[in-house]
């Protein structure tokens, strides 16, 4: 069993049906930031589950702030990759011109 079919298929990025409408990058940066985004947030649960079940209540507790320090790190990270694939009707932000 191939693990690659184990993972949605990327032909629609669910972030891109939530922001597409405000963001405008290329298909190809959509597919990046999906992925990228789904292996972080499957990460960070696997984490949180291992935390959880083999430290103590304080450690849960310091993983969800380190845990969230790192998330909000990772996503502003993320910029480099929306500039990166940017539209060119995109403004400097990389937000959708809209008529």
């Amino acid at each position: 069993h191939n693990v690659a079919h184990s993972f949605p298929n990327d032909a629609l990025p669910i972030l891109k049906t939530l922001f597409g409408h405000t963001f405008a990058i290329t298909e190809t940066g959509w597919r990046i930031l999906n992925r990228r985004w789904m292996i972080v947030l499957a990460l960070a649960g696997i984490a949180n589950e291992l935390v959880r079940q083999l430290g103590t209540t304080d450690d849960w507790l310091w993983f969800q702030v380190i845990r969230t320090v790192l998330i909000l790190i990772f996503a502003t990270y993320q910029f480099t990759l929306t500039k990166k694939h940017r539209r060119s009707d995109a403004t400097a932000w990389g937000v959708a011109i809209t008529k």
